[in-house]
């Protein structure tokens, strides 16, 4: 075989071995969307504790058509939608009422492997659900479990300031948020939410390309 040859056949060999590479390594992406049932949600504050740099919680309402609303039964909902890769999340409620507050905490981790890959909270929520329920996500399309309705009452020793879902997780190697800050908003409201002008968010099921609150990243 000439030398030319050679190199054309090594050339080839090389590429299809990166591209090889380039799929087996690529990660599996879960965007994680706002739970609350509306077409539209507000976000009434930026990121924050523990750490707001760090992208972990933001506070919603309720919005449509126009803010406010009353929150009263507005359902919340686990809502993901799975961007790439072949690895699903397989998600558990491990806590009810998280601390002094209502709401549901959740572990995340992948699905067969059982690798714990982060915690979420949806807080100042009445939940339906029970410790130890647990779900896989879909490889396709959205992932939707009803998790209770924003709490309109909480108690005393509840850091609170009226009906609100207080959603996110800690954020690490494996739970991003959206580069956003914070996610969503071309108009962000400084601090109390009253007054606060709209913001806008989401679609009934979200945006998951761009307007997720938080993403999953991991394996293949």
């Amino acid at each position: 075989m000439r030398a030319s040859s050679l190199l054309l056949v090594a050339v080839i060999v090389s590429v299809g071995s990166l591209l090889a590479h380039q799929v087996a390594t690529a990660e599996s992406d879960h965007r994680i969307i706002i739970g609350i049932h509306t077409t539209r949600a507000c976000i009434t504050t930026g990121w924050h504790p523990p750490d707001g740099s760090k992208r972990t919680h933001v506070d919603v309402v309720h919005c449509y058509p126009s803010y406010p609303q009353s929150q009263s039964g507005v359902g919340v909902s686990w809502q993901s939608h799975q961007m790439s890769g072949t690895k699903r999340l397989r998600v558990t409620v491990v806590l009810e009422d998280p601390g002094a507050c209502k709401g549901v905490q959740l572990l995340i981790e992948s699905n067969g492997s059982g690798a714990d890959l982060a915690t979420y909270r949806f807080i100042h929520v009445d939940e339906s659900v029970s410790a130890g329920q647990n779900w896989a996500t879909t490889l396709t399309g959205f992932t939707i479990v009803p998790l209770g309705t924003v709490a309109t009452t909480e108690g005393s020793n509840c850091p609170w300031y009226g009906a609100h879902v207080h959603q996110g997780g800690d954020v690490n190697a494996y739970l991003k948020g959206n580069p956003a800050n914070p996610p969503y908003t071309h108009n962000q409201c400084a601090g109390q939410p009253n007054p606060c002008p709209p913001v806008f968010v989401v679609s009934p099921t979200g945006d998951y390309e761009n307007m997720y609150e938080h993403r999953v990243e991991w394996g293949n």
